[in-house]
């Protein structure tokens, strides 16, 4: 997965999504379901309401591009939306390559 490059505003959409994953699921929610996202407007209203639908859409589009979410067209936005395996694989690497990091930099530190 070190071949994923994203921007920033789509690791924040990412990070949102997954943190919405990962809060439905520590209330009960089975994986199947807590993966469904609805459509990218959904996901505006709900999740990023500072940002603009159009946003949403596009980043929603490029995220699917990567193959960590997939997405149906519909009505002119993402209509339908979940999070995939490689979309849950991306951001638990991710955190574990980040503390990993953050650990070896205090180790450094140490004389």
């Amino acid at each position: 997965m070190a071949d994923i490059q994203l921007s920033k505003s789509n690791k924040f959409l990412l990070r949102i999504i997954y943190k919405s994953y990962l809060k439905e699921l520590k209330s009960g929610v089975p994986k199947s379901d807590a993966r469904w996202l609805g459509s990218s407007d959904e996901i505006q209203k709900h999740l990023l309401p500072k940002w603009s639908k159009n946003d949403v859409a596009i980043s929603c589009w490029e995220l699917h591009s990567q193959g960590l979410l997939k997405c149906s067209s519909g009505d002119n936005i993402a209509y339908t939306t979940y999070l995939t395996d490689k979309g849950i694989s991306y951001m638990e690497t991710h955190k574990f390559n980040k503390a990993k990091k953050t650990i070896d930099w205090i180790l450094k530190l140490k004389p």
